[in-house]
């Protein structure tokens, strides 16, 4: 296995859905007046790649923000999600696949 840098794994292995009872026209706040207004959430069976994504997300979001987001195995309803890998994304909804996106592939959903 070939050593990767940070960012090509967020773009190889993370598939981000952000995820709340929305329409697609509405916009997701997760930061608000520096404070996380969303959770970063990782299924429990989560590849290590997918969790070092996760952590990588955080970190990011913060240097741009200044605000942490928590990662966790699952969040309450109503909460923003952003979802990293797709049995996350699949534990919401149940028919999403990663079908036809390649080693590079990214999906971001509103949903």
């Amino acid at each position: 296995m070939r050593a990767t840098n940070g960012i090509e794994v967020v773009l190889v292995v993370c598939i981000v859905v952000f995820s709340l009872a929305l329409t697609p026209a509405q916009a997701i706040t997760i930061v608000e007046q520096g404070r996380a207004k969303a959770v970063i959430v990782v299924a429990p069976e989560a590849l290590e790649s997918e969790r070092y994504a996760a952590r990588e997300l955080s970190q990011f979001l913060a240097q741009i923000t200044g605000a942490t987001l928590d990662i966790t195995a699952a969040a309450e309803e109503g909460v923003s999600r952003l979802l990293v890998g797709p049995k996350a994304a699949q534990a919401v909804e149940p028919g999403f696949t990663t079908e036809g996106l390649g080693s590079e592939g990214l999906v971001i959903k509103t949903v």
